[in-house]
């Protein structure tokens, strides 16, 4: 039996959803990883330079994510409120947030791309291919 769609998906009458946009930016290093960077903002109004260097505005989402053990993603979570830094974002109980709307587009991007490199003979010339494979569009 199918629950009633309130239960479904809960969305309040008040909220107006709005088109966002992903863009994707310059690729960086840290000890044993490099990451893909991507910004996702409202159409118009990309996120400030400021904030892409850990700093500055409003309320931000930092979501690093990596490929381990083969075929897995992980994350962690941080965010930011104000002028305060990124810190941990952590919410309690067992049921965690994962992605918003806006930020499964550039994951299921992310999936097709990461799949591509696993299917490829995973060489230094897949990896180049697979690292410049970033999502740019309608989020």
């Amino acid at each position: 039996m199918v629950p009633p769609l309130p239960s479904i998906a809960n969305v309040s009458a008040s909220y107006t959803h709005r088109r966002k946009e992903a863009t994707p930016g310059q690729s960086f290093a840290l000890p044993g990883v490099t990451l893909k960077w991507t910004d996702i903002a409202a159409v118009g109004a990309p996120v400030p330079a400021e904030v892409q260097q850990r700093g500055g505005g409003d309320f931000y989402f930092l979501l690093p994510c990596t490929w381990r053990n083969d075929n897995e993603l992980w994350k962690a979570t941080s965010a930011k409120d104000g002028s305060a830094d990124f810190a941990p974002f952590m919410v309690k109980g067992a049921l965690q947030p994962a992605f918003c709307v806006w930020e499964l587009g550039v994951i299921a991007h992310e999936q097709q791309a990461f799949d591509r490199y696993l299917f490829s003979s995973r060489d230094d010339s897949a990896r180049q291919v697979y690292a410049a494979d970033c999502y740019r569009g309608a989020a």
